[in-house]
């Protein structure tokens, strides 16, 4: 895998050549979103459909399956909801579509992480506060 430290970034990187290759065939851009958590508003609040990521830690933890975790509860938690990263998916390829963006592979990193600043401190609290409101 090179200068990857696994799968998920080698993967990444494959899809985004394979974008490259293509670029002067059709419009392309590239989205990075963040990591993607439940949803704020749409279909409606906190809807999911697996539990990967963060979701499946907090269920694993108050089911008591998982018991421990190394991690900084004071670093700020990279997270977006999926109705907003699908929000900005379509403004992205209507801007691109309306050739609105120049670039020949604009590259959009998809976060709300200053808006809507929160650790994994914050998340943590959160999920046993909720666990406990809402078993």
């Amino acid at each position: 895998m090179g200068c990857h430290p696994n799968c998920y970034t080698f993967s990444k990187a494959l899809a985004e050549k394979i974008v490259e290759n293509f670029a002067n065939e059709l419009p392309v851009c590239i989205a990075r979103p963040s990591i993607v958590i439940p949803s704020l508003r749409e279909p409606m609040p906190g809807w999911v459909d697996s539990l990967n990521g963060p979701i499946g830690v907090l269920v694993a933890g108050g089911k008591g399956v998982l018991r421990s975790m190394l991690g900084k509860p004071d670093v700020q938690a990279q997270i977006i909801p999926v109705d907003i990263a699908i929000n900005a998916l379509i403004v992205i390829a209507w801007k691109k579509a309306t050739k609105q963006e120049e670039e020949l592979i604009p590259v959009y990193n998809i976060s709300c992480d200053e808006k809507v600043p929160i650790t994994w401190g914050d998340i943590l609290e959160k999920g046993r506060r909720y666990g406990l409101e809402y078993p």
